[in-house]
């Protein structure tokens, strides 16, 4: 934040100046227009229609002389999230600028976590261990008894599995 006492008038100027400010442009004004044209800012005050009283900052002592000298300045990208922008006098500041406030409208994503695999899910662990039960018991009963109508009589899958299981037993 800084303190430029800039007026950047009421003339339009590309992205950056709206055609809605307060007085003339000034020396200052200038500068912080090139400033904002490098950082990529829009000075949100002077694009909204507002009452000549609700576009002054600052009043001189005496009420003599009042400006817009205080801005909201955003990026470029973002101009669209800003709903209206104006300074509020009469405000209890204990000051002789008036507070200028924006309406922005910020729209938020909910994050999306990675799914995690299930440690243990117990009907999954269920079923492979009756599997392997199963397995074991055919294991022992073609071991202790082999008979090729037995084997016949099983599933491919279940006859590999055995078979594989029982070759790596031997």
């Amino acid at each position: 934040m800084d303190d430029f006492n800039a007026k950047v008038g009421c003339e339009k100027h590309g992205k950056t100046v709206g055609p809605h400010g307060l007085g003339m442009r000034n020396e200052r004004g200038e500068r912080l227009i090139d400033w904002c044209e490098e950082k990529k800012l829009a000075i949100m005050n002077t694009w909204f229609a507002a009452h000549p009283r609700q576009r002054y900052t600052w009043t001189s002592p005496g009420d003599r002389t009042r400006n817009q000298i205080d801005y909201i300045m955003i990026n470029q990208r973002y101009r669209s999230s800003v709903s209206n922008a104006r300074a509020y006098p009469g405000a209890d500041a204990n000051s002789d600028h008036n507070p200028v406030i924006a309406n922005i409208k910020i729209y938020l994503r909910a994050l999306k976590h990675p799914k995690r695999n299930p440690k243990f899910v117990r009907s999954q662990h269920n079923r492979k261990h009756s599997v392997v039960l199963s397995d074991f018991r055919i294991l022992l009963l073609i071991r202790n008894k082999p008979s090729h109508g037995f084997a016949a009589t099983l599933s491919a899958h279940t006859f590999a599995t055995t078979k594989t299981t029982f070759y790596w037993l031997k």
